[in-house]
């Protein structure tokens, strides 16, 4: 990048001087598709993502790519990761978690990142309804074996919904690049 010269009359000089590059280089958000049953006692890893797609929406430079639940970044540097998880089910709930995981090498390791739990309050019908935060910085050195996935868990007889809509976003996730590594 580069900026014109001028004086503090606001005259040209004609001479171009370096801009140094700053703001934010690549994001991207992407929503799950339908409902996603989530089993008692077990990490569930969510797998039914697309990219959001409504005419509002957009991305900003290198994509992030998705492939059964597994996300590769395109790009290295500092990136936020953030995911919003919508649940819901029929009878009270101890928790209902959602974990960011990280993984330098393809998933031969896993580094749970984030763990977020919460609890969850009935609404006027049959379901009792809940929602969960998380979000994390990631240093991606390695476009190929860093790569991350999303997970939910619970402690219900009954297990618990991921809510997911291709309409709109119910559960989500974004991935923002911060800077260089």
């Amino acid at each position: 990048m580069s900026g014109i010269i001028s004086d503090n009359t606001g005259r040209s000089s004609g001479l171009v001087k370096p801009v140094p590059p700053g703001g934010i280089s690549g994001a991207q958000n992407f929503r799950t598709t339908g409902n996603t049953q989530v089993t008692t006692g077990a990490n569930t890893l969510i797998t039914n993502w697309e990219a959001i797609d409504e005419s509002s929406s957009t991305t900003i430079g290198t994509s992030v790519s998705h492939s059964g639940g597994t996300f590769t970044i395109g790009a290295t540097g500092k990136w936020l990761i953030q995911c919003m998880f919508s649940f819901n089910m029929t009878t009270t709930n101890r928790y209902f978690g959602v974990s960011i995981q990280f993984s330098p090498d393809s998933f031969s390791s896993t580094e749970d990142a984030t763990n977020v739990s919460g609890s969850a309050y009935r609404d006027s019908g049959t379901y009792y309804q809940m929602g969960s935060v998380s979000s994390e910085i990631f240093d991606v050195t390695d476009t190929t074996n860093h790569q991350v996935r999303f997970q939910g868990s619970c402690e219900q007889t009954n297990g618990a919904n991921v809510l997911g809509s291709s309409a709109s976003s119910q559960s989500w996730c974004s991935f923002i690049r911060l800077g260089d590594t």
